[in-house]
């Protein structure tokens, strides 16, 4: 079996060799604290965060996204890489178990009806597999949907949340959230606005900690 990246040859039971690993493990010396934005300095907070209220309690990332992670979401997202999604999702739930936090359940964020038509699969999903291998927790896939929303691949920050205000829905059996932990998991952080919207939405049901766990910053 060889590394999907590099193609070196690994391990049996080994998805991605220790040098990739490796370098999609980078962190830099100073992070935002509720973003983890890279700074210059040790600031605390980034400028965008000080201005922001959040609705999730703490966040943690496997790597940044030009440190080949970029790589490994492309692959995932548009060549549907299932095993890689899984793969990841594992490194990133030996990370979050660092962390000991607390929580009863997992969500993945919701794709769009359209989104998944076209892609056929919702990554954060997939992910959320791999993070509950490590984590032995229960992932909840059908508690929430996301409206149908045009693509915020482009768009800026003020400009996302615009769009996805109100664009998580909640059924009625997301009343089994009520004054639990909840741990939501994506693929790429990128202003914060999707996860930090659907956080907002839990907290409304009652939730009480809410943790999230990203591939890429």
């Amino acid at each position: 079996m060889k590394c999907p990246i590099c193609h070196q040859k690994i391990k049996k039971g080994e998805f991605i060799c220790t040098e990739c690993l490796e370098r999609i493990k980078y962190h830099p010396i100073f992070t935002c604290k509720k973003c983890k934005k890279k700074l210059n300095g040790d600031y605390g907070k980034c400028t965008d965060c000080k201005n922001t209220v959040f609705y999730y309690d703490e966040l943690t990332i496997l790597g940044y996204y030009e440190h080949l992670m970029g790589e490994f979401v492309k692959r995932i997202k548009f060549k549907q890489e299932r095993k890689l999604a899984i793969a990841l999702g594992k490194k990133l739930g030996e990370k979050i178990k660092e962390k000991k936090w607390e929580y009863d359940y997992i969500i993945p964020i919701p794709m769009s009806a359209d989104r998944f038509h076209e892609r056929g699969f919702n990554q954060a999903y997939e992910i959320a597999k791999g993070v509950n291998k490590i984590l032995g927790s229960t992932v909840k896939n059908n508690l929430i949907k996301k409206k149908n929303l045009p693509p915020l691949e482009q768009k800026n920050r003020k400009e996302r949340i615009k769009l996805m205000k109100n664009s998580f829905i909640a059924n009625k059996k997301s009343v089994i959230l009520k004054n639990k932990n909840i741990l939501i998991i994506d693929d790429v952080y990128t202003t914060g606005t999707t996860v930090n919207t659907l956080a907002g939405l839990i907290k409304k049901i009652g939730a009480n900690k809410i943790y999230v766990g990203v591939l890429a910053r």
